[in-house]
């Protein structure tokens, strides 16, 4: 799709770290006439400046900070209105109108929805990535965005059922589309030596629930047959401060690695071609939104040709068993033990699941997901 489509204009709004969008933006650049990103940040990404980016014809043309005063952590409805009054200072600096209108999550297409009827755009894209049942405020303006967008395009069908559940899609919303998230493929490829390595990926939001402490809590046995054993943990978030004790506490610093949050796709191509295994633990806990996500850190893993051992709670779970490019599991110590010592006993079935999982990634490039919402959601406008 270049810009010969029915739309020469798109404006696209997301967090430049949790939303694991980079693919995205680069697609809607290369294909749209005129194209601004907006990449709010989280409260944890110091160093990181939110910004606003404008192309034309693929160059870029303005490059600006945001306002970007941050409230402490603990005051997060305040942050959400700073981020949506820097979405509107940066549309009100650009003076530009758009065709399109892409939101990540419920606040930023709220703004976008908000900025619509000012006259910035005629479409407002609703991409959600995450369905929250039971964080009210997230759950209203999820309610407010299905009812008045132009589109939705959700991470899976699951996610369309549960509204379906709650009396939330009904004819007079907006079409929903399932939308699963890309991959970008590394240029380098992988190689297979990479397989003799004992080094074990995890990338993500560094949160309780992520499963990390599930898997700490059997490191210590595993590194007594696998001394050279280790952890590297790609990213931040809320829970790392308590990640960082509990490692000191069990004496395993030297057999973890912190890489933080790591922004260029080279140095993450390195860290990712150093490492055998990638881990997707996530728990199955009441009101979990990720049951209704489609994880990025899976495509990460998948991409890097990196097996995967991950737990039962997304779509993306059948095609990871199917495909043969990981193990899926329960949330448990004896689970994910057995799963780890099958790999790390036996470099030929990592060999094996890692080129399958390869594979598996190739269907979910970039381009083979957005041309095809992009050729559904035109259709459905056209009509």
């Amino acid at each position: 799709m270049k810009s010969n489509s029915q739309f020469d204009s798109i404006a696209f709004v997301t967090c430049a770290v949790l939303c694991r969008t980079e693919g995205m933006a680069e697609y809607l650049k290369d294909n749209a006439a005129d194209f601004s990103v907006v990449s709010v940040v989280s409260h944890f990404s110091e160093g990181i400046a939110p910004s606003c980016k404008y192309y034309v014809e693929g160059k870029l043309r303005k490059d600006f900070k945001l306002l970007s005063f941050r409230f402490p952590a603990s005051f997060g409805i305040l942050n959400q209105m700073m981020d949506a009054i820097s979405i509107c200072h940066a549309f009100l600096r650009l003076r530009r109108k758009f065709e399109i209108y892409i939101g990540t999550g419920q606040l930023y297409t709220f703004v976008g929805l908000f900025l619509k009827k000012m006259g910035f755009f005629k479409k407002v894209v609703y991409y959600s990535g995450d369905y929250f049942e039971s964080v009210k405020l997230l759950k209203a303006l999820d309610a407010i965005d299905v009812r008045f967008a132009d589109a939705v395009w959700n991470s899976s069908q699951a996610m369309i059922e549960a509204r379906k559940k709650n009396n939330l899609q009904g004819k007079k919303n907006a079409p929903s589309l399932v939308f699963r998230l890309g991959v970008r493929m590394p240029q380098a490829g992988f190689y297979e030596n990479k397989y003799d390595s004992n080094d074990i990926a995890f990338i993500g939001n560094l949160q309780k629930r992520h499963g990390l402490d599930l898997f700490l809590d059997i490191f210590p046995e595993l590194i007594k047959e696998f001394p050279d054993l280790r952890l590297n943990i790609i990213g931040k978030g809320s829970y790392e401060k308590d990640l960082k004790i509990r490692i000191r506490q069990l004496g395993v610093d030297n057999n973890v690695v912190f890489h933080g949050f790591v922004a260029e796709e080279e140095d993450l191509d390195k860290i990712f071609s150093k490492c055998s295994l990638g881990l997707a633990l996530y728990e199955k806990e009441e009101g979990c939104p990720t049951k209704y996500a489609d994880p990025g850190k899976i495509k990460d893993y998948l991409a890097h040709g990196l097996p995967v051992i991950m737990t039962d709670i997304s779509e993306i779970a059948r095609e990871v068993h199917s495909y043969g490019s990981g193990l899926v599991i329960g949330y448990s110590r004896q689970e994910l033990k057995a799963a780890l010592l099958s790999f790390l006993r036996n470099r030929q079935l990592i060999c094996e699941f890692g080129r399958n999982a390869a594979r598996l990634a190739a269907e979910y490039t970039w381009d083979k997901i957005l041309d095809g919402v992009f050729s559904q959601t035109l259709a459905i406008w056209a009509n």
